[in-house]
């Protein structure tokens, strides 16, 4: 067995492929996500390999190919040749690493919560908050965490939520940095109220928030963000409510957000 390293154009993938035979089914989906990491740019040699068996039989990399033909760009990347065919099964055995992995090992305080803070964040932005929607690559999710720094002061706050932590901490973010309502001691206040409960006036959005869940803690997702939504803009606005419903949730997007 030996390897080498290589820029496998769109042209050389297709005629790679033609060693795949008897590889498991493509999945789409993962072909898409790498294939937007490609065209991003954020592709990164790490040294996994595009591997053959001795007789050109591909045992792995099917995906990363597909990926290139798709996002019409080359990529660096190591081959591996004369693989044993024995080794098929082993490829591929284990999870893929997460934001939150990466987040972890950089010693972030709240590595999950950051990741899915950011995954909310990435829907805002592309008009899907609310929806089952796709949500960034793992690169993606690392680059957004760069752009959006501040996030991690909300994500502290999520944390402290008894509930709903990361709609909490998306929609202090969104509504006060990213859409300009508000003040970061209001968003202090609004977890706090949440936390303890004291000194909650009629019609507070917090107290009518904390009633609702504490009715249930089984809303329907896109029901859940709502309630906290409207709950946060409401209290961020100075707003006070006589019944707290859900809203269709901000988009940072042209696109109508689809959450209700």
């Amino acid at each position: 067995m030996y390897t080498r390293t290589k820029v496998i154009t769109p042209k050389e993938a297709t005629e790679l492929l033609k060693g795949n035979t008897s590889n498991r089914k493509v999945s789409q989906m993962q072909v898409e996500a790498i294939a937007q990491d490609m065209k991003a740019g954020n592709w990164m040699l790490n040294g996994e390999s595009i591997s053959f068996s001795p007789t050109g039989k591909l045992l792995n990399g099917q995906h990363r190919l597909h990926a290139c033909i798709m996002a019409g760009v080359s990529f660096e990347t190591v081959v591996a040749y004369d693989v044993p065919e024995e080794t098929f099964s082993s490829f591929d055995n284990t999870k893929p690493r997460k934001a939150s992995d990466a987040f972890g090992i950089e010693e972030e305080e709240y590595p999950m919560l950051l990741q899915t803070t950011l995954n909310m964040v990435f829907q805002y932005e592309n008009g899907t908050l609310g929806a089952k929607a796709k949500v960034g690559t793992t690169q993606q999710t690392l680059e957004l965490a760069k752009k959006h720094s501040k996030v991690r002061q909300y994500v502290a706050l999520g944390n402290s939520s008894p509930y709903q932590k990361t709609s909490v901490a998306s929609a202090l973010y969104i509504t006060h940095v990213l859409e300009g309502r508000g003040s970061y001691t209001k968003c202090e206040e609004f977890v706090n109220g949440l936390q303890f409960g004291e000194n909650l006036k009629k019609g507070s959005p917090i107290k009518l928030l904390r009633d609702k869940m504490f009715k249930s803690s089984r809303w329907p997702r896109r029901v859940a963000i709502g309630l906290v939504f409207s709950a946060v803009q409401s209290y961020l606005s100075d707003k006070t409510l006589e019944k707290l419903k859900p809203i269709s949730v901000p988009s940072g997007h042209e696109q109508s957000n689809p959450l209700l």
